[in-house]
């Protein structure tokens, strides 16, 4: 089966958007594949983590690492899961 590939929103540095395309592995053992129906975007996240306007010593500074991928919710769909015998026991 070929590699699945998706794009996603980096902040490369403070003030820098882009959108890389990245491979997605096969979903391993008790692991699932989802397909993303619809992403939550919390401006006020969101736009702290791409400002870079925090201190050092904050949560924001210790969480927020360039490049940065945000998001952090999804509403979706499964598509394939991983190795489903062993996630009985």
């Amino acid at each position: 089966m070929p590699m699945r590939k998706t794009p996603v929103v980096v902040f490369p540095a403070a003030r820098q958007v882009s959108v890389e395309t990245i491979d997605i592995p096969e979903p391993g053992r008790g692991h699932v594949l989802l397909e993303s129906q619809c992403s939550l975007i919390s401006t006020g996240t969101e736009c702290t983590c791409l400002s870079g306007d925090f201190e050092e010593g904050t949560v924001w500074h210790r969480w927020v690492k360039y490049p940065f991928r945000p998001g952090y919710a999804v509403a979706a769909r499964v598509v394939q899961i991983g190795d489903p015998a062993s996630m009985a026991s």
